[in-house]
Order: C-alpha cells, then structure tokens, then sequence
C-alpha cells in the first residue's frame, strides 16, 4: 500500500521555475521571447462571491483549490464576501471587445470577476457563457489598450516529451511560469464530472493556476489548465491535466456563436464505458492497446438498437482512432443527432463494423430513470490475482467483484449483490475481465426459457453459491 493518498484537485496551478536547462543559447533567447509575448496574453481572475447567513454558496472545489480570502466588511448584516483567483488567457478580440478564456469552477456563483492583465491594469467583465462539460468559460471586456490574443496550435502537433510551460497565479504570485514536459496524451478525467480529452503534464503545479494556459516552446496555446492530483498536503506531484486546445477551441467557439451556456454532451448513444486507465494501473489488467472498453449498454438506447455489446472493444468512429474511453466519450457526445456514423468494434477478437445514429442528450432526470434499464447491469472490477490464495484458487483464474447492480436488469434477475465475487458462468471459471462479459452476453441473448440453463456461480462473505435465473 502506498503511504500516499491520491486526491483529485480540480484546479491547475503552477510555481515559479523557468530553469532553461538543456536548450541551446539561440534555443533559450528564442523560447524566453516567446514566453514574455504569452505573459503578455495571460490574465489573473478575481472573483467575488456573495455568501448569505455564513452558508457557503459555491463549491468545495472552490474553497479548496482557489485563493479565497473572506471579508464580512463593506456588504449588508449577514453577507460574506469571499474573493477567489484563478488564471486565464485572451483568446481572441473583436474591435474594442475581449474574450478571455477560464475554467468555469474559477467565476462559479460569481458576483463580479475582475481580470488583471500583466502591466496591472484591471478590467471588469461579463460572463458570455461556460461549457461545463468541459470546465470551460468565456469572459468579455472592453479596452483601448492592445492585448495580443495568444495563438492556438493543433492538439495533433504535440508530442510526449515535448517541453511545455504553465502560466498562472499560485497562491497569489500573479503571471508565475513553470517549465515541464508533455508527460502523456489523450488522458481523461473519468473520475470528474467533466469530459474530454488531456494532456498530462509534469510542470510544478500549486494553488492558484486554474484556468491557466499550458503553451509550448514556440509560445502558442497546447491546452488548458484543468485538474491534477496530489496528495493530502495538496503539494505538486507532477501529475497535471490540461484540456487539448481543439477542445478549447471547439467549446469557445460555439459559446462566442451562442452567447449563452452550451453542453458539449449534446449526442447520446447509450454506452457505459470502463475506466481503462484505472484497470490497468490499479488491477494491471492490460484490456487493449487502444480502444474503450464497453462495461454496460442501456436497454433500448441507440447502442442496444443498433447492435452494440458489453464486452466490445471501441476501435474508431468513422475511421478516427480511439485510444481510451475519454477519446470515445467526447467523439461521441460530439456527434450530430440522427447522423449517420459507422463504428469499428473489437469482438471476439474480430473487426466488425456497425452503423449508427446518436439521439439528442436525454434530460438529467429522464437519464437517472434510465439508468434503472441498464444490461447486463452490473459494474465490476478484475480482482487482483494475489487474492486468489485467499480463496485456494490458481492463479490462471480471474474473480470479477461486483461493485453495483442496477434496479430492474438482468443482474438483478440473478439476485447478485455488491461485493459478490463471479467465479463460474455455467460451472466454468473465468481467464479474465473479457470472458465474462462474452459469457453474459451469450445469456442476454437467449430467449426467456434458456435463460434458466445459466448458472452464476459467486464467493459471498467466503462461501460460494449458484445463482440461477428467477
């Protein structure tokens, strides 16, 4: 076990450290003017939010992971003002007007946002609208003074390893650099209620820096600061997050064209993926080299209309790869409803491709009602093969833990509960995570009166029982 907690901070931030080394002295006079011109595009957020009666009127990720400062002088009896700071960048600029770019979590239950500009000039601005899904927000102000949008390059340009810079206000040291790498790519923020895809970065990150730019060497934005974690004491660990810019620039572009709040989960195909990162760093289960891995399809959405199964491995939509289940989610809540599309799946160790068309996102609530409706209903994890010993089991055979069983599925229906632990389908144990699902859809598919021919065999508080269909 690791002495170590990690704890996801929603929030990206960065100290202070432009230490060149290993850039040549051309490469080092090039990239530090590149640096100062981005400054020069950076902007610190100052936030008021209005608290009535001490009651807390914006988020724990707010009291956490921004600079917040309270003061009860100035505003009626029972009004607390608490000031937060974030950081951001200009994005573009349209005659006198400025558009500014920030993580919604920085200006949430604002009352005002003030933004400061590297020569200490202050600006007051509006909120013209945020993308949540994507932890994004666009602010505006109106200015004589020349501020240079800071230039956007292609998420497909960036490589791992290239050297990178985060740009923010840690803990009040406003316009602070640090220097980095680009420590991986195409990472997700599955445990986060936000989608898209990141880059991971190992550049000194510390509170204060969300909404931030992370630019490269030729000064252009790569992506936005996110998230990251860490551990209790909330000190850097070099695992930091920042949005791909073609998300940036995606989500922004839309909230300038709409002028108001916009989802980027817009399309829904009915698929519940798992986290691929999470099996294969905390069960070392290797599923696939790329691809999503499909744990649960809910009944009668466009997934189960149009063929798709728990256990397929997501390969591409119309020929654009995927790499894990971040990729697959925003691909696919990015898709036009009623479109047509083709999907490459992994089955059975066979390519097949499948046509389909996504529906308009369901409402939150209709959604939580559909969730009662979801096959084969059951989450599950590979239990680590250390365990086996446990239950005097060879190695070669995989326990899955059930970790949730949805109302009304056909989990349900087999009476499993959390915590149980599959051993058999039909009285065969299980080589790993795959070969059940394969088995429960053999099940799902059978008509009512074979259902009965399946048996579930599973370890319940250390002894074993045979579930069979009721």
């Amino acid at each position: 076990m690791r002495n170590t907690t990690l704890i996801l901070i929603f929030f990206l931030i960065s100290t202070y450290s432009l230490n060149l080394f290993g850039f040549s002295a051309t490469d080092t006079q090039d990239t530090s003017t590149q640096i100062r011109k981005a400054l020069a595009s950076s902007v610190t957020v100052h936030v008021l939010i209005l608290k009535e009666n001490s009651q807390q009127t914006h988020s724990d990720f707010s009291d956490l992971f921004l600079n917040v400062e309270e003061n009860t002088t100035g505003f009626f009896p029972g009004i607390e003002a608490v000031w937060a700071q974030g950081s951001g960048f200009v994005y573009s600029k349209s005659l006198q007007d400025y558009y500014v770019v920030t993580n919604s979590h920085v200006v949430e239950d604002y009352h005002k946002i003030w933004i400061e500009m590297k020569t200490g000039e202050l600006h007051t601005t509006e909120l013209v609208g945020s993308d949540l899904d994507r932890d994004i927000a666009v602010l505006k102000f109106t200015s004589d003074t020349e501020y240079p949008p800071l230039l956007l390059k292609p998420s497909e340009q960036v490589k791992v390893g290239d050297t990178v810079f985060t740009i923010g206000s840690p803990y009040q040291y406003a316009f602070s650099v640090a220097k980095g790498i680009v420590s991986g790519k195409n990472r997700d923020a599955t445990p986060l209620d936000i989608t898209g895809v990141f880059f991971q970065t190992d550049a000194a990150i510390n509170l204060g820096n969300s909404g931030g730019p992370l630019i490269s060497t030729d000064g252009k934005l790569i992506g936005l600061n996110t998230f990251l974690l860490t551990n209790p004491s909330q000190q850097s660990i070099g695992l930091g997050f920042s949005l791909i810019s073609d998300l940036v620039q995606d989500s922004v572009e839309r909230i300038l064209l709409y002028r108001k709040d916009i989802h980027s989960f817009k399309s829904w195909l009915g698929l519940i993926f798992y986290n691929d990162n999470l099996l294969n760093r905390v069960y070392g289960e290797t599923l696939t080299n790329k691809g999503a891995y499909i744990q649960n399809i809910y009944l009668d959405s466009p997934a189960h209309v149009h063929g798709f199964l728990p256990g397929d491995i997501l390969l591409s939509i119309n020929e654009k790869e995927i790499y894990n289940e971040g990729v697959a989610i925003s691909l696919l809540r990015n898709t036009e409803p009623n479109t047509p599309y083709i999907a490459t799946i992994l089955r059975n160790d066979k390519k097949i491709n499948l046509r389909f068309q996504t529906t308009a996102r369901p409402p939150k609530l209709e959604l939580l009602a559909l969730s009662k409706n979801i096959y084969p209903g059951v989450t599950s994890n590979p239990v680590p093969r250390e365990l086996n010993r446990i239950y005097g089991l060879d190695d070669q055979i995989q326990l899955i833990e059930v970790t949730k069983v949805f109302k009304n599925s056909i989990a349900e229906r087999y009476k499993l509960a959390h915590g149980d632990l599959l051993f058999k389908i039909n009285g065969t144990t299980m080589p790993n995570l795959r070969s059940f699902t394969e088995r429960i859809n053999n099940a799902i598919h059978n008509d009512d009166d074979e259902y009965r021919d399946v048996q579930i065999t599973v370890i319940r508080n250390g002894t074993t029982e045979t579930l069979d269909l009721f």
